[in-house]
């Protein structure tokens, strides 16, 4: 899995708090204080930028996911060429408050080009100017209606208190019901658009079991036909765990790659 995205929009946290949630370390470091495990090199510490691509690892429920990490600035692209070019799977990082960036449209012509699946995380849904929905939106005017939540935000700002999964929702506050419905029902039919007897199914009204839906969901995603939206705040471990478990889930491996 490749972390890319604009410089900044929180690609080496989401790391740091990956190998935090699988216990690969201890601690949760900071960019800021250049405790990152990722940014290691003198340069990154003192800039607070990633410079080379890392390589990580987490183990989650039984499966085993290897991570880059990337830079953002435009000097270091071609560690990104790198990392696209040996993974099944991008994560493409975006701002929950800047939003779509030039590195964020940098970093889809490069995964489109290479042709693998792809996710966007919208990070920092706890900062007070985010805009969890307004991004959403802005990705699927730019990106096309393929770009689906699987993961819904639970408040925002300062009230971010966690995520809903559309597919397996569960605590859903009585404020936030009618939406999250609404939202299953439209990821529903995009997961399952390209398979007719099952949407017919679904169409008569009948339960579609999880089983079921992962059987479609991991080789829509790897044909992307579908592109997922999450969302997480790293620095708060919110979000964290249920990404690693549609990582786990869904995403193709090497044993699936075309290439």
């Amino acid at each position: 899995v490749a972390l890319v995205g604009h410089s900044g929009s929180g690609k080496t946290m989401l790391a740091e708090a990956m190998l935090f949630k699988g216990g690969e370390i201890s601690r949760l470091g900071k960019v800021n204080d250049g405790t990152t495990t990722s940014d290691f090199d003198l340069d990154e510490k003192e800039g607070k930028k990633s410079v080379y691509s890392s390589l990580l690892h987490v183990p989650w429920k039984g499966r085993d996911i290897n991570l880059i990490d990337t830079p953002g600035s435009a000097d270091f692209i071609g560690q990104v060429y790198g990392a696209l070019s040996v993974t099944e799977l991008a994560l493409i990082t975006v701002n929950a408050a800047a939003g779509i960036e030039v590195g964020t449209r940098k970093a889809w012509e490069l995964v489109k080009r290479q042709g693998i699946a792809c996710i966007f995380v919208i990070t920092r849904t706890d900062a007070e100017n985010a805009h969890f929905e307004e991004v959403v939106s802005t990705l699927q005017d730019t990106f096309g209606a393929s770009c689906t939540p699987l993961m819904l935000p639970v408040g925002s700002g300062s009230s971010f208190s966690g995520v809903v999964n559309p597919l397996s929702p569960s605590a859903i506050p009585d404020a936030m019901q009618e939406f999250v419905e609404t939202q299953r029902g439209i990821l529903m039919e995009s997961i399952i658009s390209g398979d007719d007897a099952l949407l017919e199914r679904y169409l008569e009204g009948e339960s579609i079991a999880p089983a079921e839906l992962e059987s479609v969901l991991s080789p829509a995603l790897a044909e992307r036909t579908i592109i997922p939206i999450l969302c997480c705040a790293s620095e708060q471990d919110r979000g964290i765990a249920e990404l690693l478990d549609i990582l786990a889930a869904y995403a193709p491996s090497p044993a699936c790659a075309k290439r």
